[in-house]
């Protein structure tokens, strides 16, 4: 119910009513306008899996219009088969409209795979399997000693890799929002365009000495970051820790 409450409050903001009506009446006439924002029930029903897209009103339609927009730009095949070198979406969103939907882009995913409310880690739960394989790899491969490979690679999407990070709570997910606050960019460091960009990644490279001490350092979308607040790193301001401290910190047993 609380995220029910929190996407409807989005969607019901003023200016996101505003921004829908301006994107949408400069494809279809104002009377179809109106009748979406009258209330509708749409459904487009993917052949592949069977599932269901709803278009309820006219905030739903421009925000598929704006998920077009946004994946246009990867999509340059469908486009020469149409005859285009590429679809020019731009004409069909200012740049403020598009910096609009763009939060409330944002929030949906905050909410549904992020760190969504402060009160709740049932968004994130899920990928406490994806950590412990980290930590497990690092222990058998490493610590062990059993070095069967140099490197263990990982191939997944956003729904993977949000809630992974919020997990680890690292750099722009560690904060949820309080129930009765809308996630906002003002009162939360979250953006998607960091937190799961495209080609988005994360990597921990694995490092011990002749005396058997293992060190770990992490890059996330190819940049050194910290690990999350109470983990101690070998010095102030490095990004290398040691392994035990990282099974202390993200409480791995064994």
């Amino acid at each position: 119910q609380e995220l029910t409450t929190a996407q409807e409050a989005l969607k019901a903001l003023p200016k996101t009513k505003v921004m829908a009506r301006q994107m949408l009446e400069r494809i279809y006439s104002k009377a179809f306008v109106d009748y979406l924002a009258n209330g509708v029930e749409f459904v487009a029903v993917n052949p592949e899996n069977g599932g269901k897209t709803y278009v309820h009103d006219e905030v739903d339609a421009a925000l598929m219009l704006y998920n077009l927009f946004i994946i246009g730009p990867g999509m340059v095949r469908e486009a020469e088969a149409q005859g285009n070198e590429a679809w020019d979406l731009e004409k069909y969103l200012t740049p403020e409209e598009s910096a609009w939907f763009s939060y409330l882009s944002d929030a949906e995913d905050f909410y549904e795979k992020g760190p969504s409310f402060a009160n709740s880690t049932v968004t994130y739960d899920i990928a406490q399997s994806l950590l412990d394989g980290l930590f497990n790899e690092v222990q058998t491969q490493v610590v062990d000693g059993q070095h069967d490979h140099v490197a263990t690679l990982r191939f997944a999407h956003a729904e993977t890799i949000i809630p992974l990070v919020a997990l680890m709570k690292l750099v722009g997910s560690r904060q949820g929002a309080e129930v009765g606050t809308l996630y906002s960019q003002e009162n939360n460091e979250w953006r998607g365009g960091w937190v799961s960009p495209y080609a988005a990644n994360i990597q921990w490279d694995v490092y011990q000495n002749a005396d058997q001490q293992v060190l770990v350092k992490m890059l996330y979308n190819e940049k050194e970051v910290a690990f999350k607040d109470g983990c101690e790193p070998i010095a102030a301001g490095s990004h290398f820790y040691d392994f035990a401290e990282l099974k202390r910190c993200y409480a791995i047993e064994g």
